[in-house]
C-alpha cells in the first residue's frame, strides 16, 4: 500500500508543495493539475481499494487546494480519466489479454470504447489554456461517459482476481 500512496497521493502533493511558489508568482496565474481517475469517484474494482482511496484523496485535496489558492490566482484542478490505452494497460498480460481488456472495459463506457492518450492530453492542454481561465477544482472527467454507467466495475473485476 505504501507504494501506491507514495505514487498516487504523496507524489502529487509533493509536486504541488514544490511548485506552488512558482504558480503564485506567475504573471498570468498558474495552473496545477493532479491526475485522478474515475475510480476516485466510482470506487474501483476488486483488488483496487488502495488505488481508489488514493484517487479519492487526490480529488479531495485538489478541491481544498483550489479553494485555498484561487484568491492567489492559482487554478488547481484534477482530471479523472476513464480507460486510456497506456503502457500500464499493456503490462496486464499478453497482447491478447490486453486487447480483450481494452474491448470489454471500453464497451462498459457509454461511448463503447477506450481513449487514446492524446484524447486526455488535448483536454489537459485546454485546461491549462486561457480558454479555461474560469475553471478550477474538479474532478473533470475525461471518461467517455463511464461515470454515467454503473456496470464498469463489474466488467473490470473479471480481470483482477485475488491471488
Amino acid at each position: 500500500w505504501e507504494g501506491s500512496i507514495n505514487i498516487h497521493f504523496k507524489g502529487m502533493m509533493n509536486c504541488f508543495r514544490h511548485t506552488r511558489k512558482y504558480l503564485i508568482a506567475s504573471e498570468r496565474g498558474g495552473v496545477f493539475i493532479g491526475l485522478s481517475s474515475i475510480a476516485g469517484s466510482l470506487g474501483g474494482h476488486s483488488n483496487a481499494a488502495i488505488y481508489a482511496i488514493c484517487k479519492s484523496a487526490v480529488d479531495m485535496a485538489i478541491k481544498q487546494l483550489a479553494l485555498e489558492y484561487a484568491e492567489l490566482g492559482v487554478r488547481v484542478c484534477s482530471v479523472a480519466p476513464g480507460l486510456i490505452n497506456t503502457p500500464a494497460i499493456h503490462s496486464l498480460g499478453s497482447e491478447e489479454q490486453t486487447k480483450r481488456f481494452l474491448k470489454d472495459v471500453g464497451d462498459a463506457h457509454a461511448m463503447k470504447r477506450h481513449a487514446e492518450p492524446s484524447e486526455c492530453g488535448e483536454f489537459l492542454a485546454f485546461l491549462v489554456s486561457e480558454r479555461a481561465s474560469f475553471m478550477t477544482g474538479g474532478p473533470f472527467f475525461v471518461d467517455g461517459g463511464a461515470m454515467l454507467r454503473t456496470s464498469l466495475g463489474d466488467t473490470i473485476k473479471n480481470y483482477f482476481v485475488r491471488k
